[in-house]
């Protein structure tokens, strides 16, 4: 099985460079993807733009916590939310579909990968729109 972080290595990856992401980077002239870490106001990558944060880990195989990360989608203000809304469908589609778990390193790690998509809001420190979207997986 597959470690937790190997798991987030290979989402971030499906997204970033994968495949399975080429939809989603090509959206609305190219979509960017980095690191929450990588943000700054100073130098923010061309909109629309997603950026990647792993979240909590099981500790054990016996804990109730399952995996999650976070991406937000980011874009200028002034597209009505329209093209968050347009990258947020295709990144849960990036994730759905029986062969997601066919391909190592995820090959039989997960039974399955949920997609959350949350309410838009501005991001003041960033001048954007932004929209949460949480992935949880759950593990074989």
């Amino acid at each position: 099985m597959a470690s937790p972080l190997t798991l987030f290595a290979a989402l971030y990856d499906l997204a970033a460079s994968g495949s399975r992401g080429a939809t989603l980077r090509a959206l609305y002239g190219g979509v960017s993807i980095t690191l929450a870490a990588n943000l700054s106001a100073d130098s923010l990558p061309g909109e629309p733009f997603l950026a990647w944060r792993q979240g909590p880990m099981p500790t054990s195989e016996r804990t109730l916590q399952l995996p999650v990360a976070y991406w937000t989608i980011y874009d200028v203000i002034g597209h009505a939310d329209r093209r968050l809304n347009g990258v947020a469908a295709a990144l849960a589609a990036l994730y759905a579909g029986d062969d997601l778990n066919d391909a190592p390193p995820i090959a039989g790690a997960v039974d399955g990968v949920e997609v959350d998509i949350g309410e838009p809001y501005t991001d003041e420190a960033l001048g954007r729109r932004a929209l949460p979207v949480t992935i949880t997986l759950a593990s074989t």
